[in-house]
């Protein structure tokens, strides 16, 4: 059973049998019509949200990438002889020769340790 608060009006319930005290308020109608339409309202603005922040991914993908960034490809490999753009493209030779370098140290490091396992 519930016990209505002290003031006389029933505008707060607490069960009197449960272990835990938990209070209900009463809520008017359009109170809680109110509040539905907060929760519609606010799960509507997520969805929304999350379109928006598709759209607008997709229409700067569209403008930036398909737009823009291919047809800029398109002219830069029309405008270049492919031999000068192959020569453009490749690593240049400090790189190279550091990556060579150190390939090589690393090859010699796996042999030095493979040779001191063998004799352990």
């Amino acid at each position: 059973s519930f016990t209505f608060s002290s003031l006389g009006t029933p505008s707060t319930l607490v069960p009197t049998n449960s272990t835990s005290s938990i209070t209900y308020t009463a809520v008017s109608n359009e109170a809680q019509a109110a509040k539905d339409i907060q929760i519609a309202l606010h799960a509507y603005s997520k969805v929304v949200e999350k379109r928006m922040t598709d759209n607008i991914g997709q229409t700067c993908y569209h403008h930036f990438i398909t737009k823009c960034a291919l047809k800029m490809d398109q002219f830069l490999s029309s405008s270049m002889p492919p031999s000068k753009l192959v020569q453009y493209m490749r690593e240049p030779q400090k790189q190279t020769y550091l990556r060579n370098k150190l390939t090589h140290s690393i090859q010699a490091c796996e042999e030095a340790l493979q040779l001191g396992l063998t004799y352990m």
